[in-house]
This record gives C-alpha cells, structure tokens and sequence, in this order.
C-alpha cells in the first residue's frame, strides 16, 4: 500500500481530484481538511489508502479510515466530511464504480444465487487486503498506457470486483445484482425519487410504482437505504438545496420551491435538521 500512496502523492497535485474514466477510478488527494459536504453517491467502492472520513445519512452515521473501503449498494444522499489531512500528512483515496454486469457473471460464474445471502444496511465498511491493493495498483498505472486500457482494464476490473465478492461485502453485493428481486424494486423506487424528489409523494404511491403492498414495500425499502422512503426524499431535496445555495442559485424561497418546499419555514426547520446549520447562515457563508 505504502508504494500505492506514494505514487499517487507524485502524480498528484494538492488537494487535486482527478478522474480516470477510462479504467473507472478516481483518485483523491486532500491536503486540508474538507468540512460537510453534500451529495448523491453512486454505487462504488470508495477505498482509504491514508487518512479518514465520516459519512452521514438520514440518522446514520459511519466512519473509516487508513487500509479500509467502504461499499455502497445503492445510491445514497450522504454528507461526507475528510478529516485531519494536512501537507504532512494528506489524506489519499480511490473511488470504483460497482459494475452490475461484472457482478452478474461473476456470481453466475461462482455458481452463487443471491437468494442465499441477505444484508441490511446499503453501505458497510471493509478492510483492504493485499489481492485488491495491487488490482488498484495495477489498474491505475494503466491509465498511462492508453493503448493497453481496451484490453486489460477490464480483466484487472473483473479481478477487482471478484476479490470484493470474496471478502465480507458478498452480501451486499450479490443483492445488488438480484434480478426481480425486492433489492431491484427498490433501486427501481429509488431511480424514480431521483427522477421525482421535487413532487408531492406519498408511500402508496411509491408502493404502487413497484407493484409491492405499503408494508412490504416499506420494511424493504428501509432495510435496503437504512430510512424511509420520505426520509430519502427528503434526503434528495435539502442534498439538492445545498448544492444551490453553496453556489448561490437564486434566493432561498426560490431554492425552497424549486426543490419542492412549499412552506419556507419547513424548508429552514429540515435544513438545520439535517446539517446543523440554518440555510440563511449557509449562504452567507458561501
């Protein structure tokens, strides 16, 4: 792990973000601490090389840190925070996509069923082992090789994606992947908030898009996204706030309606409810 970091240390400039589509990574580098921020994370593999982090959902809260990854199942509105990175001691990570069809033949090709397994959390925390260091090793140096990356990239991505079948997120894993499933009528729920945070929802409605009953539909939703369906809606709208108004998007009562608030003061109680700080004090502080 110790060459991992300091590589990425050499090829990254401070508190630099850089994407590599190409092979499905992101690499960090935080040399300051980064404060609370707000955002919809996709499903993926968020691995720590040095440093620490705290994620907050709903009630919930995780955090993890040097040597360890945390999995995420099912896009979630989280609030992230880097904590204690400094020039002496800057934080470095990776980010990986989760690839379904990757995961499907892969659980086809173990002769797995994801009828056998069962998880209730959308987001666990893993120890990284020597297998999946030197995947990553090998999958980051080959953004360097252009003329490599059609061919390799996905047999070092397969590879990485085995070795997290093997460990302790098989779990979580082989449910995302679940065809038919209630794991896939959530997602399939969850694509529909995203779609539709800004409307007036109820649970019945939610329940009908997917063809479930309102309590099966709720216990399912609940321990796959660890809240409730509002909750999450919730989640995605003051998310979505947040965002605007760290840009300055218009006035508050503007981003209260175009998020979905009727009711300013509403907007403002959920706000602080969530973040801890009021909207109006967020702004100017922006």
């Amino acid at each position: 792990m110790h060459a991992l970091i300091q590589e990425m240390l050499g090829f990254l400039q401070k508190d630099e973000i850089k994407a590599l589509p190409e092979v499905g990574l992101t690499l960090y580098r935080c040399d300051t601490p980064i404060p609370q921020i707000s955002y919809l994370q996709e499903p993926a593999v968020c691995f720590i090389l040095r440093g620490q982090k705290t994620v907050y959902w709903g009630e919930n809260c995780l955090s993890y840190g040097d040597g360890q990854y945390m999995c995420y199942s099912v896009e979630l509105p989280i609030t992230g925070e880097v904590l204690g990175a400094s020039e002496n001691y800057p934080y470095v990570g990776i980010q990986m996509k989760l690839n379904a069809p990757i995961l499907l033949q892969l659980m086809i090709d173990l002769g797995k069923s994801s009828a056998h397994f069962s998880s209730d959390s959308p987001a666990q925390i893993g120890t990284i082992n020597e297998p999946m260091i030197n995947a990553l090793h090998r999958l980051a140096n080959l953004a360097c090789s252009p003329s490599d990356v059609a061919i390799l990239a996905p047999l070092i991505q397969r590879e990485l994606h085995y070795h997290l079948l093997k460990s302790e997120m098989a779990d979580r894993l082989y449910q995302m992947v679940a065809v038919g499933g209630n794991v896939a009528k959530i997602a399939q729920s969850i694509a529909f908030l995203k779609a539709n945070f800004r409307q007036t929802l109820t649970i019945e409605m939610l329940a009908n898009q997917v063809n479930m009953s309102v309590p099966n539909f709720y216990r399912h939703f609940r321990q796959v996204t660890a809240i409730s369906p509002l909750q999450y809606q919730k989640s995605l709208r003051l998310t979505e706030a947040r965002q605007r108004i760290k840009q300055k998007q218009g006035t508050l009562a503007q981003i209260a309606h175009d998020v979905g608030y009727e009711s300013s003061s509403q907007f403002s109680r959920e706000y602080k409810r969530m973040f801890g700080i009021s909207p109006s004090a967020d702004f100017q502080a922006a």
